[in-house]
Order: structure tokens, then C-alpha cells, then sequence
């Protein structure tokens, strides 16, 4: 279980959501912490979320941005390609919308998020 921080302080994880994923009603927050000490707590609808390929599209990473958005929350998420020596996936990828980067992510969602 990692998450990478980059040069652009996006916060990557290394949970593959490539495949359709379920996420229950008791996996599905996240809380972020930032910079300033700030955290903001969002959750998901319980379902299945799939992944299209051909536009690198996630139906995770679009509720995510659909809660952080209308929360109020300064923070978007990314469908992140990652190419590794014997393994290449997608997985999700956080960064602040402002100048409070993100300093700790934890929730009930965790283990999606990082593998």
C-alpha cells in the first residue's frame, strides 16, 4: 500500500480501477488532509463503477469529482496510466485545486485507492 506524491504534488494511488469495481456502503470515504491542517471528509454511492478504456474515462474518478465539486472541496481527481516493469495499470490520482497541497489522504476507501 503506497501513494506517490509527484513534482506537481498530485497524490497518486496504486489501486487498479481498470476492471469494474464495487464499492459498499462501508468502503467509501475518503478524508484529506491539507497544508493548512484543513480536512475534508467525501463519500460515494455504494455501487459498481466501471472504466472505459478507449477514453481512459472512470466512472470512480467522475463520482469522486461529482462529491469533491459539490462539497465544496478544492481537490480534483484524475484517472493516472502507470507503466512499470511488469505491470501497467490506471489508478487514481488527487490534487489540490489550491495552494494548500494534500499532506494525508485516509478513509474507509483507502484500500481501493492504494493496492
Amino acid at each position: 500500500m503506497t501513494q506517490y506524491v509527484d513534482a506537481y504534488n498530485r497524490v497518486w494511488g496504486d489501486g487498479d480501477i481498470t476492471n469494474s469495481i464495487d464499492i459498499p456502503a462501508s468502503m467509501n470515504l475518503l478524508t484529506f488532509e491539507v497544508a493548512d491542517g484543513t480536512t475534508y471528509t467525501v463519500g460515494i454511492p455504494a455501487g459498481t463503477y466501471g472504466f472505459n478504456g478507449v477514453v481512459r474515462r472512470a466512472d470512480l474518478v467522475d463520482e469522486f469529482n461529482r462529491q469533491l465539486e459539490s462539497s465544496g472541496v478544492p481537490i480534483k481527481c484524475y484517472v493516472g496510466g502507470v507503466r512499470g516493469e511488469n505491470k501497467r495499470y490506471n489508478c487514481m490520482v488527487f490534487q489540490s485545486k489550491s495552494d494548500q497541497k494534500i499532506v494525508s489522504i485516509t478513509g474507509s476507501f483507502l484500500p481501493h485507492f492504494e493496492d
